[in-house]
């Protein structure tokens, strides 16, 4: 009788101490996930720098969009001049969800493309008219 609630007993704290371990490895990777997140934001921010010439896009994770460049980095946060108020947003990397830098550079790509074809073009009338 005195084993079997000793064996009771043994087996209701191992049923607790398990249930309270989970709890407790549930919540590491959650915290670990942001803080992985927020320290690739960093990286990311970093990578792009500061600058008027560098425009990027800011996905929160309220939703909200920031467009601007970014005039500061810190260890904490970053803020970036919002492009259409000129206004400052302070923005912790724990916040964001994304950060790209637009692509400014589509335009000058355009740009080459026509010279390169104006060029080819020039070239083959000139070729016409030595003949």
């Amino acid at each position: 009788m005195i084993f079997r609630k000793l064996v009771s007993f043994v087996m209701v704290v191992l049923i607790l101490n398990a249930a309270s371990s989970l709890t407790v490895l549930a919540a590491i990777p959650q915290d670990d996930k942001e803080a992985k997140a927020a320290k690739k934001v960093k990286s990311k921010v970093a990578k792009i720098g500061v600058g008027t010439e560098v425009k990027v896009e800011v996905k929160l994770k309220n939703g909200e969009k920031v467009k601007g460049s970014i005039t500061e980095i810190k260890s904490d946060s970053f803020t970036v001049i919002d492009e259409t108020t000129n206004s400052p947003s302070v923005i912790t990397y724990a916040q964001v969800n994304q950060v790209k830098k637009k692509n400014s550079t589509k335009g000058l790509a355009i740009v080459g493309i026509i010279v390169g074809v104006v060029s080819v073009v020039a070239l083959v009338a000139a070729g016409r008219n030595a003949q």
